[in-house]
């Protein structure tokens, strides 16, 4: 159990660190536009434990060139036997770089419009290995600050895990809301919706995520409570066909973007 504990402390420990840098980079891109390979938060960082098990995420991207605007994203989520097992092994640690380009201030309500390609892979070979390759386009709608709803389909490339369309279909929505008031501690509140079958038509594989943050501190790169709910298939990439149900909290750490890629 100590050994756990330290375990954890140390984690949380270097990500404060890490999302302090990206915290400071977010200040400075905020002000002007984001130069090539600064680095700011994409999706969350946090570090979350409960049942079924001990979750962490760190994700950051860089514009690659100003020339012709492309963006690298990676995202690496890791499940955690911590206090399963004496052993506290890594069940699953998923992949997922990403190249893509960003448009802003599209008009007719749309806030932000997300293309580009997508691959996710769990990082082994042979019969342990499973990736999935995509392209995806993501719409925001709505206001970023306050409300937006997120609609991502993407076309499926191929990958080793053939059933894998199955089960998560390549359409994703998210109701987001975010810094409803300037002066509260409540930041970030959301809700995923991943409709299992190929076409989005098997309700009854339908994955669910909702997730509530709480700012603990008052200054950016002090870290929130975060907690999170998750219930359905294709939460982990090496056990996308079972269906999990679990129910997390902990720490994200850094400034949660306006509108989030998920």
């Amino acid at each position: 159990m100590l050994r756990s504990v330290i375990l954890i402390f140390t984690i949380l420990t270097s990500l404060q660190s890490y999302s302090a840098t990206v915290a400071k980079k977010h200040r400075a891109s905020s002000q002007n536009e984001m130069s090539p390979f600064s680095i700011q938060e994409y999706r969350k960082i946090y570090a979350i434990s409960g049942n079924p098990d001990t979750k962490l995420q760190i994700s950051f991207e860089t514009l690659i060139s100003e020339t012709f605007p492309i963006r690298f994203g990676y995202t690496q989520s890791m499940y955690w036997d911590l206090l399963i097992e004496e052993s506290s092994p890594f069940s699953d640690v998923s992949y997922n770089p990403e190249l893509f380009h960003r448009f802003k201030d599209i008009g007719w309500g749309i806030s932000q419009v997300e293309f580009g390609y997508s691959h996710l892979s769990n990082g082994k070979d042979s019969n342990a290995s499973r990736s999935v390759e995509q392209v995806f386009l993501t719409l925001y709608f709505g206001k970023p600050v306050q409300f937006a709803f997120m609609l991502k389909p993407a076309i499926h490339l191929g990958g080793n895990s053939a059933e894998y369309p199955a089960y998560v279909s390549p359409l994703k929505a998210r109701v987001q809301l975010h810094k409803l008031f300037e002066h509260e501690p409540l930041k970030d509140l959301y809700l995923s919706l991943y409709p299992g079958g190929r076409y989005g038509q098997k309700w009854g594989r339908t994955g669910i995520e909702a997730g509530i943050q709480y700012r603990i501190f008052g200054n950016l790169a002090s870290p929130s409570l975060f907690l999170q709910y998750y219930r359905g298939y294709g939460e982990r990439l090496v056990t996308f066909d079972t269906l999990r149900e679990g129910i997390r909290i902990g720490l994200s750490l850094g400034e949660t973007p306006e509108l989030e890629s998920f």
